[in-house]
């Protein structure tokens, strides 16, 4: 018998230590709600869920992101719905002074109508805005073109149009078109000429007519504007051997056109020589919006207008091309007589020509262009995931006039409301493209949303099923803890009494 060490007592004390650790786990458990509480209850598990858990948190921000995203794109949506309904009234009166029961009396109070809808239109585009960011002035549109220049040697495959040029005709002036091998000669990457008009009298205009409704396709129809994407022509003069190469681009609206001198010298033309290398210049005019031959040719000469517009289009010293009395001149070096120039009357494209000199066409090998546009070009960026990367960039053009294409529109004459007509209908193509990125826009926020809420769902899920405490067998192990617990204090007080023993051996 011994009394110093009571072995029993401290075999039933350390059962109720545990007894008593484990009731009060059970305990934290059943009040917490969960079965990892901290680090020591499973260390790979609490590290795994609070993971989850951070990814929960972002996962709400994001469906925030993505609600407060679409509230901003139906603002813009909005503007653009507004732009498109006062471009509406500009046609219905673009067709009344389209009709001669008005007198120019009449077409100046319409054009005062008009001019305050332009205004209205301007206003809007400045003064749309959401949390303080204006949305329609053009400061997240699509990437600006900051240049372009020629790929030397390159020549592009002959056009898949067929016979580009026989959308030429002549009707103006004393020009007629010859089939004489003489005025042929010029090269352009060792392609022949395929065509040449010349003046058969003198300094009389030589007008060709572009129609592009007389450009064939391979499959028979045509495809506005894709069927005409990359493709081109180029036209040059016979006496000096200076061109003009023309590449159409889909992707790029006429205000969009650009200019370039072409520093590619002889590769380029066969018989240009190394001191004539500045006089030729390539235009990229953007057709995008084009639906049919006539806004093609709209888009043709508002490409070429724009392009002239452009500062800075060439070199220091060289930026010669320019627009004068509504034409657009294709290079203007020291007022040489025999520029080309392009007019839009009556709906269509007009090549204008002051020589006896042959112009020579080609409707393959016009050469190509690489376009640089800004790829830090602004964007609105809608977060929608936990990663930097993962966000929605979200593009608005600019809707002010001046991007319309109907800046300074007149109506003052029975022409100029006819020809406007076209104008209009090209703006208002370009503000429903834009109508409809927005409604894009906010359909693929919206399934960007639902997509969200099921990740959060289906990580809460996940998440549960490592932190939260099952509760019906979490009470079930709290009971039984108890219950060991309180026999454990009554093993012990039996096992305290157990050196009484010892008494008795002293009576």
């Amino acid at each position: 018998m011994k009394i110093n060490n009571n072995i029993a007592a401290l075999s039933v004390l350390n059962e109720l230590n545990r007894n008593s650790n484990k009731l009060g786990c059970m305990a934290e458990k059943a009040a917490s709600g969960v079965c990892i509480n901290f680090a020591g209850d499973d260390a790979s598990g609490y590290s795994i869920s609070e993971k989850m858990r951070v990814q929960l948190r972002s996962l709400a921000q994001d469906v925030e992101n993505v609600q407060t995203g679409r509230n901003m794109v139906a603002v813009a949506e909005g503007g653009v719905q507004e732009i498109i309904e006062n471009l509406r009234y500009i046609k219905e009166k673009a067709i009344n002074a389209a009709n001669d029961h008005n007198t120019d009396a009449d077409r100046a109070f319409i054009q005062k109508e008009v001019d305050a809808r332009l205004e209205e239109i301007n206003d809007i585009a400045s003064s749309t805005t959401y949390n303080g960011r204006i949305l329609l002035n053009g400061d997240y549109g699509e990437g600006k073109v900051l240049g372009v220049s020629v790929k030397p040697g390159y020549s592009m495959a002959a056009n898949t149009l067929n016979n580009l040029t026989s959308a030429f005709s002549i009707v103006g002036g004393d020009g007629q078109e010859t089939s004489d091998p003489a005025y042929q000669v010029m090269k352009f990457n060792n392609i022949v000429g395929n065509k040449a008009y010349q003046d058969t009298v003198g300094y009389d205009d030589t007008v060709l007519k572009v129609d592009f409704s007389g450009a064939g396709a391979p499959s028979g129809s045509l495809s506005y504007p894709a069927s005409f994407d990359r493709q081109g022509f180029c036209m040059g003069c016979w006496a000096c051997k200076a061109y003009i190469n023309i590449v159409f681009d889909a992707s790029m609206r006429p205000s969009e056109s650009v200019v370039v001198l072409d520093d590619t010298g002889e590769t380029a033309a066969g018989e240009h020589s190394a001191n004539q290398v500045n006089w030729s210049y390539s235009y990229v005019i953007g057709i995008k919006g084009a639906t049919d031959e006539k806004s093609l040719s709209k888009a043709f000469y508002d490409g070429v207008i724009a392009a002239n517009d452009k500062e800075n289009s060439c070199p220091e010293g060289w930026d010669v091309t320019v627009n004068k009395d509504g034409e657009g001149y294709f290079g203007y070096p020291w007022d040489w007589t025999h520029n080309t120039r392009i007019a839009y009357e009556d709906g269509q494209v007009l090549l204008k020509r002051e020589t006896t000199f042959p112009w020579v066409f080609y409707d393959a090998g016009a050469f190509g262009v690489d376009i640089q546009r800004d790829a830090n070009q602004p964007k609105l960026n809608i977060h929608t995931g936990v990663k930097a990367s993962q966000n929605i960039a979200l593009t608005i053009n600019d809707m002010h006039t001046r991007a319309l294409g109907i800046e300074g529109l007149s109506l003052r004459s029975r022409g100029k409301a006819e020809a406007a007509l076209s104008t209009i209908d090209s703006a208002i193509e370009y503000a429903l493209d834009e109508n409809t990125r927005m409604g894009a826009y906010q359909v693929r926020l919206k399934q960007t949303e639902a997509n969200l809420v099921t990740s959060n769902e289906n990580t809460t899920a996940a998440e549960s099923v490592i932190r939260d405490a099952d509760m019906a067998r979490t009470m079930m192990e709290y009971a039984k803890y108890n219950v060991l617990q309180q026999a454990s204090q009554s093993m012990l007080a039996q096992a305290n009494s157990l050196p009484d023993g010892v008494l008795g051996l002293l009576q």
